[in-house]
C-alpha cells in the first residue's frame, strides 16, 4: 500500500469521493465543505 512520502500539515484536509471500484470521483459541493473545514479549524 503506497504512503505519502511528505509530511502533511495539521491544517490539511482531504475531500474526495471513493467509488466502490476504488476510483476517485469528482466532489460536488466543495465550497461549503471548504468553508466548514475552515470554520472548524
Amino acid at each position: 500500500m503506497p504512503y505519502l512520502s511528505h509530511d502533511i500539515p495539521e491544517t490539511a484536509a482531504f475531500l474526495e469521493v471513493l467509488s466502490l471500484n476504488g476510483s476517485v470521483k469528482p466532489v460536488d459541493g466543495m465550497l461549503p465543505a471548504i468553508l466548514a473545514a475552515r470554520n472548524e479549524g
